[in-house]
């Protein structure tokens, strides 16, 4: 599971100086604090406008509204029109921005199965952090 290894290789890195991690969780609950870390361990200063304005394009309302620029395009397919042929249902990938939205979307037996997998391959201590702890 490519995932997993993704997931997992990062966690040994997240003391380095030059990485920073996330929780998705916590952007959702203070976007605006979250894009001035980040701008800030970029060494990036931003005035108060253009992080209003950062703050305000990222927002979900906005991502939605250009949804069909985050879908997965099968830039070799020749033979659709226009060459935009999907992976996903077009749109689909920027769905309700909110957290723990799995539940809806996959059935009991998929929740297993990833659950059962993030136990395999995620350490204890990071699926802690990720807020998900082992079960």
């Amino acid at each position: 599971f490519m995932l997993f290894g993704y997931i997992r290789a990062w966690w040994a890195y997240r003391d380095e100086p030059n990485v920073l991690l996330f929780q998705y969780e916590k952007i959702l609950e203070s976007p605006r604090k979250h894009i001035k870390q980040l701008a800030e361990f970029m060494e990036v200063d931003l005035t108060e406008g253009q992080l209003d304005r950062i703050t305000e394009l990222t927002s979900f309302s906005e991502m939605a509204k250009i949804g069909r620029k985050f879908d997965y395009i099968r830039w070799a397919d020749t033979k659709t029109e226009g060459g935009r042929a999907t992976i996903m249902e077009p749109g689909s990938l920027i769905r309700k921005g909110q957290a723990g939205q799995g539940k809806e979307f996959f059935t009991v037996e998929e929740q297993a199965l990833i659950q059962k997998n993030t136990n395999r391959w995620i350490p204890a201590d990071q699926q802690e952090w990720m807020g998900i702890g082992p079960k």
